[in-house]
C-alpha cells in the first residue's frame, strides 16, 4: 500500500509520488541503495533522494540506480547537530555531492551499525550547518519535526528559531504520522514561508513500504526551493560530472574468459616457476659433479709423477715436467676444448693451456671483470679446505675477446704446493634451459590454442546476444546523440522533453531558464510552457501534434525558473503526438534579433560562430564584479568546441579563441587581486608561457605564467616580493577554479622561483644560455615563449632584448636547441603506415611540438621576437628561410594536429573519457589519416633543415 497524502481529501487528480527521505546499508538502513532504487520503481516514485546519516558513501551508486528506473535524482543527507538543548536532525537535498566542506565534515569512518550512526554527532551548531549547506547549493530542511519536540507549540517556537538561521523548510508530511498532524504541519510551514517536504523515514521493508502520494503544490514549492538555490544559478551551464564509461565485455571476461587465463597462467607458472628452475639446479649439480670427478683423475695424474719420484725413477725437476705436459694435454667437452690449469699457493701459474703469457707469473693482482682476484681466491680455498668451488668471470675457452662466467672446482696437491683445476661454463647450463624453455612454449602455445577454440564453441551464443544488446544500445545512443548534437550546435535555446519531463538542454536553454544540467529534470513541460493566453496557440499546437517538420515558428512565452514569463519564438522538431519517444522544442527570445552589439559580431565572424552563441565573452568577463563569475564564464567557453568545429571553423581560431578568453580570465583576477590587497608597488608584467604564450591553447591546456617586476629601491623588497606573490596566488587559484590546472612541473607565477624581478630573470636566461644543460633547454623552452597578457610590456620587451644579446654568438647553445629540436621521431613504417605509440593510440601532441621547436629555433636565431608560432613562421617566411609553399604545408600540417587534438578531446568528453593526446586509430577517417601521413613527412623534412643548418656546424 503507497503511503498518501492530500490536503484536498478524497482527491489524488493533482498527485506525485515521491520519497525525499530513505536510509540504505550505508547508514541504519536494511538495503542497500541499488534495492531500495527497485523498491521505488515499484511504487511508482518519481522522484527521490536518499539521505543516510552523515554519509554521502551511497550517492552514486543512488544516483546511478534511479537513472535505470528513470526516477529523478535528488542528491540529500541528514545531518546531526545541536540547537540550545536540542540534537536536531537537519535533511540537505540538492548540493553538490563533491562539496569539499560536506567531505571534511563526513570524513570520519564509522561502522555501517544503526547505533554507531545514530550515536554519531556533528558537533556543528544548527547555524553552521545551515551554512554549510548553503554554501554547497543545498536547501536545509528540518527533519520529523514532531519528533524532536512532541509538544507542537514548543515545534513551533523551535521551528520559528530554525528560520531565523535561515532554514528552508520542513519535513511536514512524514509516513509515519497521521494525515491530521501533517495536515498541521504543512499548514505551519505555509504560514512562515518555508517549504513543506515529504518522506518516509524509509529504513526496513519489513516495516514500511517506500514513496509518498503528495500533491504536486507541495513538490513543486520544495523543487522551486532547489532550482532557486545560489549554485543553481551560478553554475548554469556547467557540465555535469562525466560518468565512467561500462565495458560491455567485463562480464564475459570475469565469467568465461577469465577463469580460462587463470587456468593457463597457472600452468605456466607452475612450470617456469618451480620445475624449469629445478631442472637447472639438477643439471647445475650434474656439471659440478662432473668437473669434480675429472678433477680427481687429473689430481691423480699429479699423485703418480710424484710418487714416481719418490721412488728415485726421476728427479723432483723431471716429475713435474712431466706432470705439466701430461695435465695439459688433458682435454674433454664439446670440441675437446675444456682442459686444466696448474698453480701454485704464492700465486703464480704454472700451466694453462690457452694463457701462456701467463706461465712462470706471479698472478697475485690478476682480476677478473667483476674485480675477483681470483688466484688469489683459488690459493686461499686450497689453502683453507684442500678443494671446493669458485665462480669468476673468465675467457671462453681460446677465444681471449670473448668473456662468460665460469665456476671452477680446484683441489690442492699439498706434496708439491701446486693447485690444480677445471670449469664449466654456466652460459652452457643456461642454454640447454633455453632449449627447453623453447620446447615448453611451444607446448604452452598449443594447449592455449586448443582452450581457444574450446572458448569460441562455448561463447559463440553469449556473443550473439551481446551483440543484438549491443546494436539496440547503438541505435539508442545515436539517437540521444543526434538530439544533443542538434542542441549544443543549435542557434537557439534547445529542450529535449520526453514522458512530459525536462530531460536535457543546451547552454543557450540554461540561460534563458535560469537553470542547470543538474536541476533540469524537475522540471515538466507545463512548469517551462505556462498555461497562459499567449501559450494558447502553442500549447495548442503540442497537444495536436501538427507541423511536425518543425518549420512553422510559433510566438509564446516560457516560464524562467525565477517566476518571471519571456517572449520568445517556439518550434517543434519532432512530431508533438509522439511525447513519449520525445520531442525537441527550439526557442528563441522574441527580442534576440539585432540585439548584439557590433563586438559580438565581430567575434562571430571572425571564430564563424552562429549568431546567439557569439556571446561578447570578453564583455562579460570584464564586467564581472567577482571572481566567481569570471570561473563561470570559463568554464562555458568548452562547451562550444564541438560545434565550432562542426561549424568548419579553423582549429587554430579556436584555440586562439580559448587562448583570449585565458588572457582576459587572467586580465580579470589580476584587477580584482588589485583590487583587493591594493595598488602594485612596482611596475610589473604578468607573463603566459608554453601554450598559452603562443596562443594555442585545447582543452587540456594547463597554466604555465610567470611574473616580472623592477623593484622601488625607495620601498622594502621584502614588501615588494610579498606582494607580487600574493597577487600572483590569487591569480593562478582563480585559473585553477576556472578549469586550468596548475602545471605540474611548478611552472606557475605562485611560484617564488617564477616571481622574480627582472635582474634576476635576466640571470636565470643567461644560466640557461651559457650551461645549457638538458634541463636548462628544457626551462629555456617554455620560458622563452613569454607573452605580456597584464602590466608594463616594456620590461618584458627589455628581457626578450637582453635575451638575444647573450644568444648572440654562442653557436653551442643553438646547436644544443637544435639537438632538442630533432629527438621527436615520426612514427612512419618503412611503407608509410603509421604506427601507434606504445599501444596508447597516435600521439598528436609530440609531432605539433616538433614544429613549434623548428619556428622557435630559427625565431631564435634571427631574433624573431613573436611567441606565437604561426607569427613566428610568417616571419621566417619573409626572411627567406623557407618558400612559400614550405610555409604553406607546414601551416597545414600544424592546424591538422591542432585538428585532431582538439577533436579528439571533444570525442573523449562526450565519451567521458580521460582527455589526453593520443589518437585511437579507429576514429581517424581514410582522408585524416592520408593528412597525418604528408603531417610527419614534412616534420621530417623541417628536421633535415635543422640537421643541415645547425647540427653539420663544426
Amino acid at each position: 500500500m503507497i503511503n498518501k497524502f492530500t490536503t484536498s481529501a478524497g482527491t489524488q487528480t493533482h498527485t506525485i509520488c515521491v520519497d525525499m527521505h530513505c536510509h540504505s546499508s550505508y547508514s541504519d538502513g536494511v538495503l542497500s541503495p541499488a534495492q531500495i532504487a527497485k523498491n521505488l520503481s515499484e511504487a511508482g516514485a518519481k522522484f527521490a533522494a536518499l539521505t543516510d546519516h552523515n554519509t554521502l558513501a551511497g550517492q552514486k551508486e543512488f544516483s546511478s540506480e534511479l537513472e535505470k528506473y528513470d526516477i529523478g535524482y535528488i542528491s540529500g543527507v541528514e545531518i546531526t547537530t545541536k540547537h540550545n538543548d536540542y540534537v536536531l536532525h537537519m535533511l540537505a537535498y540538492g548540493f553538490d555531492p563533491e562539496s569539499p566542506e560536506l567531505g571534511t565534515l563526513f570524513e570520519k569512518k564509522v561502522n555501517t551499525t544503526a547505533e554507531e550512526f545514530m550515536e554519531l554527532k556533528v558537533y556543528l551548531t544548527s547555524s553552521e550547518i545551515i551554512s554549510l549547506i548553503h554554501r554547497a547549493g543545498g536547501v536545509a530542511i528540518l527533519a520529523h519535526p514532531h519528533l524532536t519536540e512532541p509538544d507542537f507549540e514548543r515545534m513551533l517556537v523551535l521551528v520559528d528559531e530554525l528560520k531565523k538561521k535561515q532554514i528552508d523548510g520542513i519535513e511536514a508530511i512524514y509516513g509515519q504520522s497521521t494525515d491530521e498532524l501533517n495536515q498541521k504541519l504543512v499548514k505551519a510551514a505555509l504560514q512562515r514561508d518555508l517549504v513543506p517536504t515529504a518522506g518516509t523515514d524509509y529504513h526496513d521493508p519489513a516495516e514500511q513500504k517506500p514513496g509518498m502520494v503528495i500533491d504536486m503544490e507541495h513538490w513543486k514549492a520544495f523543487r522551486d526551493a532547489l532550482i532557486k538555490t545560489p549554485l543553481a544559478k551560478e553554475a548554469a551551464s556547467l557540465r555535469p560530472e562525466p560518468k565512467k564509461k561500462k565495458n560491455r565485455w567485463f562480464s564475459f571476461a570475469i565469467n568465461i574468459f577469465l577463469p580460462a587465463f587463470l587456468s593457463l597462467v597457472l600452468f605456466t607458472g607452475a612450470l617456469f616457476i618451480f620445475l624449469l628452475p629445478y631442472f637447472e639446479s639438477t643439471l647445475m649439480d650434474k656439471k659440478r659433479e662432473e668437473i669434480r670427478q675429472l678433477t680427481q683423475v687429473a689430481w691423480g695424474v699429479l699423485n703418480e709423477a710424484y710418487e714416481e719420484e719418490q721412488s728415485g725413477q726421476m728427479t723432483l725437476e723431471q716429475a713435474q715436467g712431466l706432470a705439466k705436459e701430461r695435465i695439459s694435454a688433458l682435454r674433454y667437452g664439446v670440441d675437446n676444448k675444456d682442459y686444466f690449469w696448474l698453480q701454485d699457493t704464492t700465486p703464480r701459474i704454472l700451466m694453462h693451456p690457452y694463457r701462456e703469457d701467463l706461465n712462470n707469473h706471479d698472478v697475485t693482482d690478476f682480476k677478473d671483470e667483476q674485480g675477483t682476484r681470483i688466484f688469489v681466491e683459488f690459493s686461499n680455498l686450497a689453502l683453507e679446505k684442500g678443494e671446493g668451488y669458485v665462480n669468476y668471470i673468465w675467457q671462453w675457452m681460446d677465444d681471449p675477446d670473448r668473456l662468460e662466467p665460469k665456476e671452477s672446482y680446484i683441489r690442492y696437491f699439498k706434496p708439491w704446493g701446486w693447485v690444480i683445476g677445471t670449469g664449466v661454463y654456466t652460459s652452457d647450463v643456461h642454454a640447454e634451459i633455453l632449449k627447453l624453455q623453447r620446447y615448453i612454449v611451444i607446448i604452452s602455445s598449443a594447449v592455449i590454442g586448443v582452450v581457444l577454440l574450446l572458448l569460441v564453441y562455448m561463447i559463440r551464443q553469449g556473443l550473439l546476444l551481446e551483440k543484438s544488446k549491443r546494436e539496440a544500445s547503438r541505435l539508442l545512443k545515436e539517437s540521444t546523440q543526434r538530439y544533443k548534437a542538434l542542441s549544443e550546435a543549435a542557434t537557439e535555446g534547445a529542450l529535449f522533453v520526453s514522458g512530459g519531463r525536462c530531460r536535457y538542454a543546451n547552454a543557450v536553454m540554461y540561460e534563458l531558464l535560469g537553470c542547470n544540467s543538474n536541476r533540469i529534470d524537475l522540471l515538466y513541460l507545463n512548469d517551462v510552457f505556462p498555461e497562459v493566453k499567449e501559450n494558447k496557440e502553442w500549447l495548442a499546437y503540442v497537444s495536436e501534434g501538427v507541423g511536425s517538420d518543425g518549420t512553422d515558428i510559433i510566438k509564446g512565452v516560457i516560464r524562467r525558473c525565477s517566476g518571471d514569463l519571456l517572449s520568445c519564438e517556439l518550434t517543434v522538431k519532432k512530431s508533438a503526438g509522439e511525447q513519449d519517444s520525445g520531442m525537441m522544442i527550439l526557442i528563441k527570445r522574441s527580442d534576440d534579433v539585432g540585439r548584439h552589439t557590433g563586438t559580438q559580431a565581430a567575434l562571430g565572424r571572425l571564430l564563424n560562430i552562429p549568431g546567439s552563441i557569439a556571446i561578447d565573452l570578453a564583455d562579460s568577463i570584464k564586467k564581472a564584479s567577482k571572481a566567481s563569475e569570471v570561473v563561470v564564464i570559463c568554464k562555458k567557453t568548452s562547451g562550444t568546441v564541438a560545434s565550432l568545429l562542426e561549424n568548419g571553423t579553423s582549429s587554430i581560431a579556436i584555440a586562439h579563441m580559448i587562448s583570449t578568453i585565458t588572457d582576459l580570465a587572467t586580465q580579470r583576477f589580476i584587477e580584482l587581486g588589485i583590487d583587493e590587497i591594493g595598488t602594485a608597488p612596482a611596475p610589473f608584467a604578468f607573463l603566459a608561457l608554453g601554450s598559452q604564450g603562443r596562443q594555442a591553447q585545447t582543452l587540456l591546456s594547463d597554466q604555465d605564467n610567470a611574473l616580472i617586476y623592477l623593484p622601488d629601491s625607495e620601498k622594502d623588497e621584502k614588501t615588494v616580493r610579498d606582494y607580487f606573490l600574493k597577487l600572483a596566488s590569487i591569480v593562478c587559484d582563480n585559473l585553477e577554479l576556472a578549469g586550468y590546472p596548475k602545471c605540474e612541473g611548478g611552472m606557475t607565477a605562485s611560484n617564488p622561483k617564477w616571481c622574480k624581478p627582472l635582474k634576476v630573470w635576466k640571470s636565470y636566461f643567461k644560466k640557461w644560455i651559457k650551461e645549457t644543460e638538458p634541463q636548462q633547454i628544457v626551462e629555456f623552452s617554455i620560458m622563452f615563449d613569454y607573452r605580456t597578457v597584464y602590466g608594463d610590456n616594456e620590461l618584458s620587451a627589455e628581457l626578450r632584448d637582453y635575451i638575444f644579446s647573450e644568444i648572440n654568438g654562442e653557436k653551442y647553445f643553438s646547436k644544443q636547441v637544435a639537438q632538442n629540436a630533432v629527438t621527436f621521431k615520426t612514427p612512419l613504417r618503412l611503407f608509410g603506415n603509421i604506427k601507434s605509440s606504445s599501444g596508447a593510440g597516435i600521439d598528436v601532441k609530440t609531432p605539433a611540438i616538433a614544429i613549434i621547436c623548428f619556428s622557435r629555433l630559427y625565431s631564435i636565431r634571427h631574433s624573431v621576437s613573436e611567441s606565437n608560432t604561426l607569427l613566428q613562421l610568417d616571419r621566417i617566411k619573409s626572411l627567406g628561410i623557407i618558400s612559400d609553399a614550405r610555409h604553406r604545408d607546414t601551416v597545414t600540417a600544424y592546424e591538422m594536429l591542432l585538428r585532431l587534438r582538439l577533436w579528439n578531446q571533444v570525442l573523449e568528453t562526450q565519451h567521458n573519457e580521460r582527455l589526453d593526446n593520443y589518437i585511437d586509430p579507429d576514429r581517424l577517417g581514410s582522408m585524416e589519416k592520408v593528412l597525418l601521413r604528408e603531417s610527419f613527412k614534412e616534420i621530417d623534412e623541417l628536421q633535415s633543415m635543422i640537421e643541415r643548418d645547425f647540427l653539420s656546424l663544426v
